[in-house]
């Protein structure tokens, strides 16, 4: 039995392009903010600043906090190759074991690291690239199964740092405009892919109840779009 933590390196660089994900989707909703309040023009230029400042020491501070957290749960990664079986364990995670017969398939994508599945969807082990040890895992692995190379396409690489962004103005159009064509497409495909996420975390066996938790507020801006649609349909 042997014990693999990441490296403190690689792990500081997976944390940046967190955050170069992070920071364009924050100001964005910045902006659409203080769009929304621009429409009151009743707002003096005092409170406009005062409402900026909030927003930014708000977001901010959320960022610092999901960094942190997302850090300390990195660092507590750890990953035990055993003779039977492979162990992921990981702050605020179940712990996730495979034995090595139930094995499909192991995949390996560029400058991500090794994915190892089973028949389950949601058993399901990702191992850095950045891992100490990684290639003496790989091996140990490439005996219980063939390890297929792959990159990651240019379009998933494009949708992780677009998409969030798409769903932002969607909302905003659905919030500000009073078009029926306008809103019912955005407010259609919003509702139907906010359900289809919310559904998946819950239904994810590698999340824990507390981290699930976290996701509720998604309900929130998803009523907000329900309203908005009955308003404009009903009037």
């Amino acid at each position: 039995m042997k014990t693999y933590k990441l490296s403190p390196e690689g792990l500081n660089k997976s944390i940046s392009k967190i955050l170069l994900r992070i920071i364009p989707l924050s100001l964005l909703v910045l902006v659409a903010v203080l769009y929304m309040n621009s429409a009151n023009n009743s707002t003096s230029i005092t409170t406009f600043f005062i409402i900026v400042i909030l927003i930014a020491v708000v977001l901010t501070i959320s960022i610092q906090r999901g960094l942190k957290n997302q850090k300390e749960s990195l660092l507590s990664y750890e990953l035990v190759i055993s003779d039977n079986s492979i162990v992921k364990k990981q702050l605020s995670l179940p712990t996730i074991e495979i034995e090595y017969s139930d094995i499909i398939t192991i995949e390996e994508i560029t400058y991500k690291g090794l994915i190892i599945k089973t028949k389950d969807k949601y058993k399901v082990i990702g191992i850095p690239y950045y891992l100490i040890g990684y290639e003496e895992v790989k091996n140990t692995l490439s005996q219980y199964a063939d390890i297929k190379k792959s990159t990651t396409p240019s379009l998933i690489k494009t949708s992780q740092y677009v998409l969030p962004i798409l769903v932002v103005l969607a909302l905003i159009i659905i919030i500000k405009s009073n078009n029926k064509y306008l809103v019912l497409p955005f407010g259609t495909a919003y509702i139907l892919l906010s359900l289809w996420f919310i559904i998946e975390i819950f239904r994810n066996t590698q999340l824990n109840s507390k981290l699930k938790q976290k996701y509720l507020f998604l309900i929130f801006p998803l009523l907000a779009v329900i309203l908005k649609m009955i308003i404009i349909f009903s009037a």
